[in-house]
């Protein structure tokens, strides 16, 4: 490759990255988020001790408590209503496998054929706390529904519209629409909550079953359909029910809206922005080295490869 060649690749870099790159962030700088912790409100949760606040969760069905905040800037509809656990770790290669694909489709599956469940394949009881027959499949079985999240919100003047959460394929093609069974029924032994009516009708549940890629959590709960305000003081009611104690998740509620590259993100805005900043730098220490410096323009020539010349100089 020559060098007028190299030089016209980092040019190229340039003029695409940089401003690529700035129309991203400024997408993204564009987007307006709120955050709020709400794991550590309420009687007993307020604790910094992790057992307290564990036993608080146990003591009860679930802890209502409220958290609050005021926004400062204008939110457009639709905005978006999250909820995150942090440490979570939910892209686990063992969590991620812990499911029947052909099972949550509605098919029938064999319980001794659904090996990757374990250790949530077969139920132990019953809701009435009967003892049911040995080897009685959990349906949907495996730890990701298993560990199905179960705090559930409202906004104080604001309808939480979850309609329309789930992809439509998952809701259509993915899941079957049939009656759970044995799933997360007994409290003393289940690991989140219930679903709610047939499978595949259970948006919340769906969301939840699309596994997050990071340590850090952050599923869609519902959306906003009208412009908020600046100025407004929201106050969000939380049944603080699903269990992030015993490990130190903390869990955090979102509100934000949307832009054409999604959420609120600088960093692939940033990073191209950067790398389009290193290759124009690149190009003009280049473009110095070789036009400018009559010198060292030789040793990127090829017409002085020895293969290339008619006569050797010793």
């Amino acid at each position: 490759m020559t060098g007028n060649r190299v030089l016209a690749f980092f040019l190229v870099a340039t003029v695409l990255l940089i401003p690529l790159g700035a129309a991203i962030l400024a997408a993204s700088l564009s987007v307006t988020e709120y955050k709020i912790r709400y794991d550590n409100v309420g009687t007993g949760f307020d604790s910094n001790d992790k057992s307290v606040q564990q036993r608080a969760l146990w003591a009860g069905a679930g802890n209502q408590s409220t958290v609050t905040f005021t926004t400062t800037k204008r939110l457009k509809a639709p905005v978006f209503f999250y909820y995150e656990l942090q440490r979570y770790y939910q892209n686990h290669k063992r969590y991620v496998r812990s499911l029947n694909s052909n099972q949550l489709g509605g098919k029938y599956e064999a319980p001794q054929s659904l090996g990757s469940c374990a250790p949530q394949q077969y139920a132990s009881d019953s809701a009435d706390g009967s003892p049911v027959p040995a080897n009685t499949a959990i349906n949907p079985c495996g730890l990701m529904a298993y560990s199905y999240f179960n705090d559930s919100f409202s906004l104080q003047g604001f309808t939480l519209d979850d309609s329309n959460i789930a992809w439509k394929t998952d809701r259509n093609d993915l899941y079957g629409d049939y009656a759970p069974s044995f799933f997360n029924q007994v409290p003393r032994s289940r690991g989140g909550g219930a679903i709610q009516g047939n499978v595949s009708d259970d948006q919340h549940f769906l969301v939840w079953m699309r596994p997050g890629a990071a340590r850090t959590v952050r599923k869609l709960y519902a959306q906003i359909n009208e412009d908020i305000p600046a100025g407004t003081a929201l106050t969000v009611i939380v049944s603080n029910q699903y269990n992030t104690y015993g490990y130190g998740g903390s869990k955090w509620v979102i509100l934000t809206t949307n832009s054409w590259v999604g959420g609120h993100n600088n960093a692939l805005g940033g990073i191209m922005v950067t790398v389009g900043s290193l290759a124009f730098l690149t190009a003009v220490i280049f473009f110095c080295s070789y036009h400018l410096n009559k010198k060292r323009r030789g040793y990127a020539d090829p017409n002085y490869l020895s293969w290339n010349r008619t006569s050797l100089v010793h």
